[in-house]
């Protein structure tokens, strides 16, 4: 576990093994421990960095917002402390993806794929920004308790829940534990987030989206809408499994991650 100190926060990154260099990235409201299956599995052959995002995990936190745009950036200066030279394969899920459509964006030069697992590209709805707002406050002033309950529902596979609920309640006490203020940063970013429909056309790198078959936050017709609307897009979807795919089905999307990057 490594400490890197940015301008104005500092950053919890695991940073292991040697090779082609894949960046991990979490989703809301979790940290690099949801990549734990896709650690053991590919630092034996590759470099994997796994950083907590700002206000997540054992990062440092930092009030008011963070936009996607902040994350993308503080990736950026992730890679630039570890000299990590050769472009990256970046893997984000959720949030994780929302910053991807950022990164690829701001620093398409240090990419050499991406990976994008039960994610949008259409910003919020009117109703889902004032939703998120209204869990920022209740962060802020009542803490975790009430907005984990209300998410936990939508995060696993029906699947998941019925069968492995030692796994449901593990990730539920780690949102429970999570920074209330670091969760309330991210959700109004989340809100704030651009548009990234009217520059997927844009986005030339290879591409590989991965959706749960039972992922009711960002459903697998949408995520093949995304695929379809970028140049150099896959899209694969794991049977049996929710938002949380890589937790859920973890053997099937390492397969998944292993094939698209052989073809790089």
């Amino acid at each position: 576990m490594k400490k890197i100190q940015l301008d104005d926060c500092t950053i919890n990154v695991i940073d292991e093994g040697e090779g082609k260099p894949i960046l991990f990235v979490h989703g809301f409201p979790l940290d690099h421990r949801m990549w734990r299956e896709q650690r053991t599995s590919f630092s034996s052959n590759y470099r994997v960095i796994i950083p907590d995002l700002r206000g997540f995990g054992k990062s440092g936190v930092t009030e008011g917002t963070v936009s996607m745009a902040q994350f993308a950036d503080d990736l950026n200066k992730i890679l630039t402390e570890l000299k990590v030279y050769e472009p990256v394969v970046y893997c984000g899920l959720s949030m994780g993806g929302y910053i991807a459509w950022e990164f690829a964006r701001r620093y398409p030069e240090r990419l050499s794929g991406l990976i994008v697992c039960d994610s949008k590209a259409l910003p919020d709805s009117d109703d889902t920004r004032q939703t998120r707002q209204h869990s920022a406050t209740e962060l802020r002033e009542n803490g975790t308790d009430n907005v984990v309950f209300a998410m936990m529902p939508k995060m696993f596979g029906m699947t998941t829940r019925a069968e492995n609920k030692k796994l449901v309640e593990e990730f539920r006490q780690m949102m429970l534990d999570a920074n209330p203020e670091g969760m309330a940063a991210g959700q109004l970013g989340m809100a704030d987030r651009a548009d990234a429909t009217t520059f997927l056309s844009d986005i030339n790198v290879p591409t590989l989206l991965i959706g749960g078959e039972e992922d009711i936050i960002s459903p697998v017709l949408e995520m093949q809408e995304i695929s379809n609307k970028m140049p150099h897009a896959q899209f694969v979807e794991i049977p049996k499994a929710g938002h949380l795919a890589p937790l859920e089905k973890p053997v099937e999307v390492n397969d998944a991650i292993r094939k698209f990057i052989d073809q790089l």
